[in-house]
């Protein structure tokens, strides 16, 4: 959000560090977030946003286990939001105790734990309930991207089976947690993820003399398979003058860029780094694309249709459900390396395709994926959760 750099900054150093004194009746309700990092991802500016519309009747307090705040630029200057510090060091089963300690002496009316790397945290909270807990799954690392592994289930059935509700953005997340058996059936909470379709606002469509622009919104991590993209665009490009902007960073940039310059098309690949504000490359794009081997609902891709752009994918999570029914043919299994280079040709010779593919995105994120409905559907799980307080 633009404007709120400076206020989080100065906000870094207000940092909780051990027990704080009670807050009166009249206080806000004060929740406690635990992330493996606060860096700018999809889950943590996903929170930052549901945290500035909110408003004061909740404060938010962050914990974020390798102690990056980066993510806290998103947060605006009205929010109530805390650094908790010196959390690095509790991870692992031996901290456990010590985990327990920080969540007695913190004393939040909410703890939210967020994807496997905090499972710690719910271990320590299930052994003994003292807070009223929310966990949240919303996708999977390389190791788990093609298969689910047992030894990390059989954690989560012991870690959540406490909590108040497991709470998931996807239909594909919910089937797995009911195949695997991690919480009980009813207190499974599907929550899709919501775009402001004010902010990401319909761009018109690049004019037909212009370059053609493809861009990928991800960070460059081994589960985005963002080599398939250079390779699909070396592909579906030749002989044009199209161009690829990769935004994100990551620890596969190294790798990413020798793939790149390796191939026909390296002066026409830009590695554009972590974007915070990606209106703009969106707004020129002419396609976006995914190739993404694990996910759930992405917000990229929310983003992306909100401003009217048409969509090549890899199919992976929720993808294809989210998108209208004219943009499936897009979407391509995961084998499928040829379709999605000539989905992704046959997008990039059609401008009226385009401009009819992304008005349809637009109408569809719109009518089903506000912001709003995403905002009111995280206050009322946080007032249940709380109301429910033995």
């Amino acid at each position: 959000m633009e404007g709120t750099t400076a206020t989080a900054t100065a906000r870094d150093s207000d940092r909780i560090g051990g027990p704080e004194p009670p807050m009166s009746a009249s206080a806000p309700l004060r929740v406690l977030h635990v992330f493996p990092t606060f860096a700018p991802g999809g889950v943590q500016l996903r929170i930052a946003d549901v945290a500035n519309r909110l408003g004061p009747g909740f404060a938010h307090l962050c914990v974020a286990l390798d102690g990056c705040h980066d993510a806290r630029t998103r947060l605006g200057p009205e929010t109530q939001w805390h650094t908790v510090a010196e959390t690095e060091s509790l991870k692992g089963l031996r901290a456990l105790p010590a985990i327990r300690r920080r969540i007695t002496g913190i004393a939040p009316d909410l703890l939210c734990t967020y994807n496997w790397g905090t499972m710690d945290w719910a271990v320590a909270q299930a052994v003994r309930p003292s807070v009223p807990h929310l966990h949240f799954e919303s996708g999977f690392g390389p190791e788990e991207a093609r298969r689910l592994l047992p030894r990390r289930n059989a954690m989560r059935r012991l870690a959540l089976r406490s909590v108040h509700r497991l709470v998931a953005p996807s239909q594909v997340l919910i089937g797995l947690a009911k195949q695997h058996r991690w919480i009980a059936t009813e207190r499974l909470r599907l929550v899709p993820n919501g775009v402001d379709t004010a902010f990401y606002a319909a761009a018109e469509p690049p004019g037909p003399c212009a370059e053609s622009l493809v861009v990928s919104v991800a960070p460059l991590r081994p589960e985005k398979r963002l080599e398939r993209l250079i390779e699909a665009f070396e592909e579906a490009s030749g002989g044009t003058r199209a161009r690829l902007h990769l935004l994100g960073s990551g620890p596969c940039e190294t790798a990413l860029r020798t793939r790149a310059e390796s191939g026909g098309a390296a002066a026409r690949i830009v590695f554009r780094g972590h974007c915070g504000d990606v209106r703009e490359d969106l707004g020129a794009a002419s396609v976006f694309a995914m190739t993404s081997e694990t996910e759930q609902m992405p917000n990229a891709l929310l983003q992306a249709m909100a401003m009217g752009r048409p969509v090549v994918a890899f199919d992976a999570g929720d993808i294809k459900s989210i998108l209208p029914p004219e943009q499936r043919a897009f979407v391509y299994p995961q084998e499928d390396a040829a379709g999605f280079a000539s989905g992704l040709r046959r997008l990039l010779e059609d401008p009226g395709l385009r401009s009819e593919l992304g008005a349809a995105n637009r109408a569809r994120v719109c009518r089903h994926y506000s912001m709003d409905t995403m905002v009111e559907s995280y206050r009322r799980l946080y007032r249940e959760a709380i109301s429910q307080r033995a």
